[in-house]
């Protein structure tokens, strides 16, 4: 699902948007954390320390090109197979980190857009197994105008909507960021992740 405030993101200035970015994959990170308990797989530190590369280069860049290859290497080779949908999650964890850090080296808008979707579908995901659970591939099921109508008006969907539209309109009011408003935006995230 397209996030209608997208087109404000993309006329920020890239320390919003990256701003942006970060907040998606410390939103994220939990999925991945807990997937790689229960499952024995991968390795959340790696996760842990691109993010942390992403919050050091808010507002100054601080890591080199090779540095940050390096980290998007170690995200790459730490996603799991996609095998049911807690793998999906944790896979959508590493895939938004991925392009986080190919933002910050190259600046390609299109990586904004894939973290807004990563999110999204994670969502639509999760709601695709709550409506169906014995539907191995429900995520798939995109032709059907009722159900993909459905799962869009579903609560989760509108919460993750929100959520995003709501720091992008923080993001772009705000012409004086730091990392005091990044950290009132990731303690706002977390609160709406608990009311869950």
């Amino acid at each position: 699902m397209k996030i209608e405030s997208l087109k404000i993101l993309k006329k920020l200035d890239f320390t919003k948007q990256l701003v942006f970015a970060y907040l998606t994959c410390e939103r994220l990170y939990v999925n991945y954390e807990y997937f790689s308990e229960n499952f024995n797989f991968g390795n959340p530190a790696v996760l842990r320390n691109g993010i942390d590369c992403l919050y050091e280069n808010l507002f100054e860049k601080n890591a080199s090109n090779s540095e940050i290859g390096r980290l998007i290497d170690q995200a790459e080779r730490n996603a799991p197979e996609i095998n049911n949908t807690i793998a999906y999650s944790a896979a959508g964890a590493c895939l938004a980190l991925y392009h986080s850090l190919c933002f910050l080296m190259d600046k390609h808008l299109l990586h904004i857009a894939y973290i807004s979707t990563v999110a999204t579908d994670l969502v639509d995901k999760f709601i695709a197994e709550l409506e169906n659970p014995d539907l191995d591939n429900a995520f798939d099921v995109n032709t059907d105008f009722d159900l993909r109508k459905k799962r869009n008006e579903h609560r989760l969907m509108v919460k993750e909507i929100a959520r995003q539209s709501a720091i992008i309109g923080y993001l772009n009011k705000n012409n004086n960021l730091s990392y005091e408003d990044v950290k009132m935006l990731l303690s706002m995230q977390r609160r709406v992740r608990k009311k869950r």
